[in-house]
């Protein structure tokens, strides 16, 4: 979503939450923004190619919720 403007981000991460949450799947998104962890169920870290830690979510955010 890095290079979409911020409305048309937020309705792609919008689909893809609603999808994980409708299938009760997975998706992984890769990203910079760190602002997006906050609505994510889990945030697993990885650092030179290793998981440096996971952390459980239990309230993630609505991605309308989160500021780009």
């Amino acid at each position: 979503t890095g290079a979409l403007d911020s409305n048309t981000g937020v309705l792609i991460l919008s689909l893809l939450q609603e999808m994980c949450h409708q299938k009760n799947t997975t998706v992984i998104i890769v990203t910079h923004n760190s602002k997006l962890a906050d609505a994510a169920d889990k945030l697993i870290r990885i650092k030179n190619g290793k998981i440096e830690n996971v952390t459980v979510n239990e309230n993630p955010l609505d991605i309308h919720e989160i500021e780009w």
